[in-house]
């Protein structure tokens, strides 16, 4: 999967190879250029600008190359670093169950990938393009120091591959030690209260420190067996340098070539041989992330995590939503949370859903909304178990807007559009109807100001009314309130009101709400006592 996804990025950015024949184009005038010069001034001759003119001209040319390519790379790993990070949450969601060291899933592992990507493809590129233009050059100019060249080649490759299964195992180890030191972290911080406590903490001090350093170990095994490798390499090529370096010495003395040849291929031979000595730490890191690689692959396949049948027809929208006998608890020997709740809300309807704290109207928003599925009875839109609409379509069909929507980490625009491509004009529509658009023109940055923890600090209503954007964003046609205008000052609530209710012509809607503006606005109740449904 990860060189499909690889393959479909670098279509996208085809520019890579043009900044990388560029460069290499850009290298061969740099050495003609600056051989020609050096050849000029030996030979006592007038140096012609339009030499020193090329020199600069492949000089700028180098650097502006060097500068496309590095931008392009970032902007196709963190593509890629989103896109598996999106469906390693999307797993987890399907999942419903904890997942051990999830934080290490997420960022170490794919950190590990996007690392590999960073360092390997460069290096790709080099090999694909540099190294064969510069090898036809040489071959034209010198056939002897190119045959060299040649021979040299695959030396670096099979040394390599015999250094490559120790370091698998290597690498294998030092992400298993990882987790374990994760897992006892999070351990240990979860119990800190108690350990306080019982004044435990020196033991658990040690622990932690002995963790730690067992980590330290597996790591400097895998670094000394990476250090090893690239050294091996850089010794071959700084060999194969010197030995074809001291070949064109004796051969210009001898009068078989020209000064001029014999230094343009001295400059060229570093750029040949940087690829091969920068590959040792590259395969480290390509061993490491294909090990990264592994530990998630496994939460990837969708299908066996349920075996459901999925629905093939298309949903009508908006949808009806029929409840069916539904009981749930959130223990097993728990008392019900909910109590064979039979409804039918129609297509195209607006339903408030009223009932005292405590029962069970956020718990009924949950399910409908599969955020738990171990429940008795059917819940059906259009007659289809929710149970049976493949996971990965579910928000196609259905919107939630919680009470404490969860705010990521990152910028108001991914905030609303849950990292899919969403134009602008959409966005500022949604934020508009969630009566936003105030909070929003004070931004410093717009919608690409921070959100979550290190950003923007929220009151709970500037939380619920991102919600409430991101699931009008989402354009489903089955909408679910849970306490949207809950904190909100009349005017505010009014202006939030109205919009839902223009909404609300296009799609089914489910507001869960106890204020009492909103009850006496809309006429279609229904409520729930104890977990009940009051008739």
């Amino acid at each position: 999967m990860i060189f499909s996804l690889l393959k479909s990025e670098l279509k996208k950015e085809f520019s890579l190879s043009i900044f990388s024949i560029l460069s290499g184009i850009s290298i061969l005038l740099f050495a003609y250029s600056l051989s020609n010069i050096i050849n000029n001034l030996l030979q006592i001759r007038e140096t012609a600008a339009s030499d020193f003119l090329m020199l600069l001209f492949a000089m700028f040319l180098k650097n502006l190359t060097d500068y496309k390519l590095h931008k392009s790379i970032i902007n196709l790993y963190e593509n890629i670093a989103k896109i598996l990070r999106k469906k390693l949450h999307t797993a987890f969601f399907i999942r419903k169950e904890h997942i051990e060291n999830a934080d290490t899933l997420i960022i170490e592992n794919i950190d590990a990938i996007t690392n590999a990507i960073e360092k390997i493809l460069p290096l790709c590129y080099s090999f694909i393009f540099h190294t064969p233009l510069f090898l036809c050059v040489i071959f034209f100019l010198d056939f002897k120091s190119s045959l060299f060249m040649l021979i040299t080649l695959p030396i670096a490759p099979i040394l390599l591959y015999l250094i490559g299964t120790i370091i698998k195992q290597k690498s294998m180890k030092r992400w298993e030690e990882l987790s374990l030191l994760q897992e006892k972290f999070h351990e240990i911080l979860n119990a800190v209260t108690i350990i306080k406590i019982f004044r435990a903490e020196d033991i658990q001090r040690e622990r932690i420190k002995r963790l730690s350093k067992e980590f330290s170990t597996v790591s400097l095994d895998v670094l000394k067996v990476a250090f090893i490798s690239s050294f091996a390499v850089e010794l071959i090529t700084t060999l194969s340098i010197a030995i074809i370096a001291v070949t064109l010495g004796f051969r210009l003395i001898a009068g078989s070539i020209s000064f001029q040849i014999s230094f343009f291929i001295l400059l060229i031979l570093p750029y040949f041989y940087r690829p091969f000595r920068q590959s040792g730490a590259a395969f480290h890191s390509f061993v490491d992330a294909k090990t990264a690689y592994e530990n998630i692959s496994k939460y990837f396949n969708f299908d066996v995590i349920k075996n459901i049948t999925r629905i093939t027809e298309k949903i009508k929208h908006p949808p009806s939503l029929t409840i069916e006998n539904l009981i749930f608890s959130y223990g097993k020997n728990d008392k019900p949370t909910l109590s064979n709740i039979s409804l039918t809300l129609p297509q195209n309807s607006f339903t408030l859903l009223l009932g005292e704290s405590g029962s069970g109207k956020s718990t009924l928003l949950n399910l409908i909304a599969n955020y738990e599925d171990d429940f008795e009875g059917e819940i059906l839109i259009e007659n289809y178990p929710i149970k049976n609409i493949a996971p990965e379509n579910f928000l196609k069909h259905i919107a939630y807007a919680p009470q404490t929507p969860y705010i990521f980490n990152d910028t108001l625009r991914e905030n609303l559009t849950v990292f899919k491509e969403v134009s602008e004009d959409k966005i500022i529509e949604s934020i508009k109807l969630a009566a936003l658009i105030n909070f929003y023109k004070n931004l410093p940055n717009g919608l690409d100001t921070i959100m979550g923890k290190e950003g923007i600090s929220l009151s709970a209503g500037e939380r619920r009314r991102i919600g409430l954007a991101r699931a009008i964003l989402a354009g489903s046609p089955l909408l679910l309130l849970d306490e949207v205008t809950a904190g909100l000052d009349a005017k505010t609530e009014e202006i939030v009101l109205n919009n839902i209710e223009e909404i609300s012509r296009r799609k089914t809607v489910l507001f869960a709400t106890h204020r009492e503006q909103v009850i006496t606005r809309f006429k279609n109740h229904i409520i729930l006592d104890g977990g009940k449904l009051i008739e």
